[in-house]
């Protein structure tokens, strides 16, 4: 394991430390293929703090990878070796012929593991019943980014001339998938679509159905904090699901928890849209869909983007409007809590 020395200051010249090495411990842990057999060459990453570890539908990406010394590889017997440092929590084993994720505990208690079949995701875009070509989807992980995230490029897909979309090797848990739209300077923004829970061996079939177009004529219930605010950024966004950290290491209670109608719900509504404003003044996005919402604007100051003041406001978009267009008018919006601040 790494340890830190006391902190060395500029003009302290040379400085001696004497540091006492031991033998490392490992584990030793195999790892077989869904039909029982070695799985050679499968790629190994260790869920440690900041491993930055990126996942490709056949392995582990090392040219993305940030933490390089957390990837490892089965050998030709399908072992591999856990180190014995406490910052390791678990283990994620993928290849093409499959993917798992075990906790480090499960591993202590039985040392083999076995490759689930990979998950997959598919479906059609539609808006007015009618398939929308040429939409750019991407899956994305849900859990901490610092440690697991799925590769940008490589679960990226458009929307075909029926409106279809296809991710044949998904990692089976919780995974989020977002519409990516590209602005003129060539750049790409994000927005939550759907929230999944994949299960091995399962095709999830989906439908995304294009929302309609919404403004809003924001105002605030008292004057913002007066420290020359040079940026307003509105946003619309749905109530992100409160699930357990355990589950989220388990995908088989997951998919339970996933098959309770309620809980489907939630992760079906999960929604998040970027306000613009226009030139009369009011803040328009598109695509929304029905359902209830947190209507926020922040107001950062000019210099640096501090957060000045924050406002919010819950709003219930309905269902099928006739016109295609929900004008929302006037909203007041309250002062909300400025400690609680959305990351951007």
């Amino acid at each position: 394991a790494s340890t830190v020395s006391r902190l060395v200051a500029p003009d302290e010249g040379v400085v001696r430390f004497a540091v006492r090495l031991k033998p490392a411990e490992e584990q030793t842990v195999t790892v077989l293929l869904p039909n029982g057999r070695p799985a050679a060459g499968v790629d190994i990453g260790l869920l440690a703090p900041n491993a930055g570890l990126v996942l490709t539908p056949s392995g582990f990406s090392r040219l993305r990878t940030r933490g390089l010394d957390c990837l490892r590889q089965t050998d030709e017997a399908g072992k591999f070796s856990l180190p014995s440092d406490d910052s390791v929590q678990g283990v994620i084993a993928a290849g093409t012929p499959g993917y798992v994720m075990v906790t480090r505990a499960a591993l202590e208690a039985d040392p083999v593991i076995r490759l689930a079949p990979w998950g997959g995701v598919s479906g059609v875009c539609t808006q007015q019943d009618r398939p929308v070509a040429g939409v750019l989807l991407g899956l994305e992980s849900a859990v901490n980014p610092q440690t697991l995230s799925l590769d940008f490029e490589r679960f990226q897909v458009r929307t075909d001339q029926a409106g279809r979309f296809d991710f044949q090797r998904v990692p089976p848990g919780l995974v989020r998938l977002a519409q990516r739209e590209e602005d003129s300077s060539g750049g790409i923004t994000s927005r939550p679509r759907r929230m999944l829970v994949v299960e091995a061996g399962t095709m999830e079939e989906i439908v995304l159905t294009e929302g309609v177009s919404l403004s809003v004529h924001p105002r605030w219930s008292t004057e913002p904090a007066a420290e020359n605010p040079g940026q307003v950024m509105g946003f619309l966004r749905s109530p992100k699901p409160q699930i357990a950290p355990p589950l989220l290491e388990d995908p088989t209670a997951l998919a339970a928890w996933a098959r309770q109608p309620e809980n489907r719900a939630l992760l079906d509504a999960v929604g998040s849209y970027r306000l613009r404003q226009q030139p009369d003044g009011s803040w328009a996005t598109d695509g929304v869909t029905p359902g209830s919402y947190l209507l926020r604007f922040e107001i950062r100051a000019q210099k640096d983007l501090r957060l000045v003041s924050k406002f919010e406001q819950p709003v219930t978009i309905p269902p099928d409007p006739p016109t295609g267009h929900i004008d929302l008018g006037e909203v007041v919006l309250q002062p909300a809590d400025q400690q609680s601040v959305p990351s951007l």
